[in-house]
């Protein structure tokens, strides 16, 4: 064997050595985004005496419309969203993880890439046609009542959440965990970046490898949403997701990933914009040999108006 295939045998081994994951992104929906809804949970946990730190930047867009029943809804906006967790292994089989949101809604930079990119993939333009370009607007009447009102960009603190993951099963070919989550009350409810209120989940993450370069993930749990605020009526008791994504690796430590994130509702509405969603993302991740690991994909929305019509995710990842 020569050198160039020891080094080349070297590059991959340490690729898959890096932690593999899904991409860290859901639904950005600004009326759902702060209701507990959870990101991708690692299956396998944080090794022994390590720290797992995850920084994720999610940039969505979306121009949206529509009245349906004794409601009308408009959406005409931005969201950005930096995100960074903190995951460490406290026993053989226990971890905890932190995270630290912060989010910005504001009027945007992107309705002209996505004009364009509509246009030459002959893409609806949908609502986009009857609104300006590159301004905010967030509104939800609702039985002559105002219920939401946005004219101006806020940005702050998001819900800082605490997670507990058990480590179910972990091997080369598999790895199962439990997690218990809890989004805490930190986020302003009238800038809709939190919604005043905790949020508990239950969910079960899940990895398996196929073969030496691939391997698929799962999740599947419930979030029950705190009931507080002027949406509190309108809210359902709890709300169901899932995802699934694979991986590929196609060339030393460039890997290839597809992603499908759903939800149930999370409000009473007759709107599309408030229904069930799914999302799909599509990109890759390359995994460098000094174990930084770089996520970069890009969303859109599976089931039309449910969720932005772009999102673009970018994620670092490094365990120390």
């Amino acid at each position: 064997m020569n050198l160039k295939t020891l080094l080349g045998a070297g590059c991959l081994l340490l690729a898959l050595e890096a932690e593999a994951a899904p991409f860290p992104t859901r639904d950005q929906n600004p009326l759902v985004a702060a209701f507990g809804l959870p990101l991708p949970l690692p299956a396998a946990l944080a090794g022994a005496g390590e720290t797992r730190i995850d920084t994720v930047f999610n940039w969505s867009n979306t121009a949206n419309s529509q009245a349906a029943g004794n409601e009308a809804i408009l959406f005409d906006l931005e969201s950005r969203e930096v995100r960074i967790a903190f995951e460490r292994r406290v026993s053989r089989r226990m971890a905890l993880r932190l995270q630290v949101p912060y989010r910005r809604l504001n009027a945007g930079v992107l309705d002209s890439f996505i004009d364009g990119w509509h246009d030459a993939v002959a893409l609806p333009e949908g609502a986009r046609v009857f609104l300006p370009r590159d301004e905010f607007r967030l509104t939800w009447f609702r039985d002559g009542r105002t219920l939401v009102d946005l004219r101006e960009p806020v940005s702050g603190l998001g819900d800082v959440s605490l997670e507990a993951g058990y480590q179910w099963l972990d091997s080369n070919a598999a790895a199962i965990s439990f997690w218990v989550t809890a989004e805490a009350p930190t986020g302003s409810r009238a800038k809709l970046l939190g919604n005043g209120e905790w949020d508990f989940g239950l969910h079960l993450a899940g990895r398996h490898a196929f073969g030496s370069r691939g391997a698929v993930h799962w999740q599947a749990g419930a979030t029950r949403p705190g009931a507080g605020g002027p949406l509190a009526s309108l809210q359902k008791d709890w709300a169901a997701s899932a995802s699934g994504s694979i991986e590929y690796g196609v060339w030393r430590g460039l890997f290839l990933k597809a992603q499908v994130d759903a939800h149930t509702a999370v409000f009473e509405s007759e709107a599309d914009l408030l229904g069930s969603a799914v999302i799909l993302t599509l990109g890759g991740d390359y995994r460098f040999a000094s174990g930084w690991l770089l996520d970069i994909g890009i969303t859109e929305d599976v089931e039309v108006a449910a969720s932005p019509d772009v999102n673009f995710c970018f994620a670092l990842r490094k365990s120390f």
